[in-house]
């Protein structure tokens, strides 16, 4: 994703053991900053020549055809589960006809030479323990090749440490005649669980990579052999204060607990994707060393995603047969080890069960079932989080202002989950004490109008969080 920050310490030693006290120093990294774009005829763009733009699906992403090995049957891609409209930890999409475009050899310098390859369906998409979708084209591997598009093969995830280029398309701030295919590079960082929003994802690893945006989902992580060893999925790049686990600020799930990494961006594994092409080349979840879940999987919902203390499961279940539960410590619980599971639970019935831990942290519950063997089967196990959250936001809160020739229209700025709801208060700065609690009302998401004669106006701002913990007053002014 990025330049990496991990060898900032090692450059500025070498630095000062190779060049004395008068070496330059390293420049900052602007994470923000999109990588460089491939040009075409480079080294960079002939290993980019299989890297596509997604679009019709639903998001504006990037994906990569897998080499299947099979020239005359169908060609697929992957991208993330996310970038074909899923947006929830239960659902698996299994051949479901679609209307998408691919389009591959975006070069900057020469866009009008793009290759524009039909997406005919999901084959599977999900994000459930993963974040991928693959999607089948109305062209064979063959006819790509053809025409000088590159196929790739899957690998496991790197040893950290190791060089990788990551090829994508980003969108953010970017005019659509800059959308292009760029290259970033940087080094494997460790492997980690992932969670963010509702989503946990098992097998992902983390990169100080400096670049990856949104448009960049999707986009494949390369070793120096050309293998795609990993699928960029997400990143905390840009993310504000507070809010960690939220969207766009996913979490890693260590054994000393839960916590928000700065300016890392992660991807998946993909390995477990190899198994699921039969000897003819064709998709399918049937094949025996076919990782990916079956689209009948366990299921668990939460009534609420975050609690104040005291709080406590209001879960529903479903699966296909009899559901054993299991809780705990998010970063010490795992859906997927069958130790600790128990009870005896059908589709259909709700799980009430008080949490005993009134200090803030994150929670899980885990769903499965009994195989013919009766042992618990966790490939398919459903999961739900609780996030038990008492402090107050941290996150500013600010005022949106439009100004008119004669009046200006105000209002305060959500940011979920931080700043999820608001009250507030306006008067004339010398009457109104955002101290005081008496005129505060709910703010209910229509803006104010003032004439420019009634300024200056003070505004008061309570913010509340998901959870509904509230902030202290702050104070805003309203001038001329």
């Amino acid at each position: 994703m990025k330049s990496c920050r991990m060898l900032l310490p090692m450059l500025v030693s070498l630095l000062l053991a190779g060049c004395g006290k008068d070496g330059p120093a390293p420049s900052p990294i602007d994470y923000l900053q999109p990588g460089a774009p491939i040009q075409s005829g480079s080294a960079a763009s002939r290993q980019a020549s299989g890297v596509a733009q997604i679009a019709g699906l639903g998001s504006q992403c990037t994906g990569f055809i897998i080499n299947h090995g099979v020239a005359n049957a169908p060609a697929y891609l992957m991208t993330n589960g996310h970038c074909v409209e899923l947006f929830d930890s239960a659902t698996v999409q299994y051949q479901i006809p679609a209307e998408g475009e691919a389009r591959f050899n975006l070069f900057k310098d020469n866009l009008a030479g793009a290759v524009s390859v039909n997406i005919s369906e999901i084959s599977w998409a999900s994000m459930r323990g993963t974040d991928i979708a693959i999607l089948k084209t109305d062209q064979t591997l063959a006819q790509l090749q053809q025409q000088g598009l590159r196929a790739y093969t899957l690998a496991p995830l790197p040893k950290p440490g190791t060089a990788l280029t990551i090829a994508g398309v980003p969108v953010k701030d970017l005019p659509q005649e800059e959308w292009a295919l760029r290259q970033v590079q940087c080094k494997a960082g460790q492997t980690t669980r992932l969670f963010e929003f509702v989503w946990i994802w098992d097998r992902a690893q983390a990169g100080d990579c400096g670049g990856i945006l949104p448009g960049h989902s999707g986009s494949p992580v390369f070793d120096p052999a050309g293998q795609v060893v990993g699928i960029i999925n997400t990143s905390t790049i840009g993310a504000e204060a507070g809010g960690n686990c939220y969207l766009g600020k996913p979490c890693e799930l260590r054994k000393t607990g839960v916590v928000a990494a700065p300016n890392t961006s992660y991807w998946l594994a993909v390995d477990g994707v190899r198994g699921c092409f039969t000897a003819n080349g064709e998709f399918s979840l049937q094949q025996a060393a076919c990782q990916l879940e079956q689209p009948e999987p366990f299921v668990a919902r939460n009534a609420a995603r975050v609690q104040k203390a005291p709080a406590g499961w209001q879960a529903e279940l479903e699966g296909p047969r009899t559901i054993s539960l299991k809780s705990g410590p998010l970063h010490s619980t795992d859906c997927r080890d069958p130790v600790g599971y128990s009870g005896s639970y059908f589709a259909g019935e709700q799980y009430e069960q008080a949490i005993s831990s009134r200090q803030d942290g994150h929670w899980l519950l885990c769903a499965a079932g009994y195989g013919e063997d009766g042992k618990i089967q966790t490939r398919s196990a459903g999961f739900t989080t609780l996030e038990i959250d008492n402090t107050a936001p941290v996150r500013p809160m600010k005022l949106h202002v439009v100004r008119f020739d004669d009046a200006m229209q105000y209002q305060p700025l959500f940011s979920p989950p931080e700043l999820s709801s608001y009250r507030w208060k306006v008067g004339k700065p010398v009457e109104t004490d955002c101290a005081d609690s008496a005129g505060y009302r709910t703010f209910i998401r229509i803006p104010r109008f003032a004439d420019l004669t009634e300024l200056p106006l003070k505004v008061c701002l309570i913010g509340s969080d998901e959870a509904g913990n509230e902030s202290k007053p702050q104070t805003e002014m309203l001038e001329k």
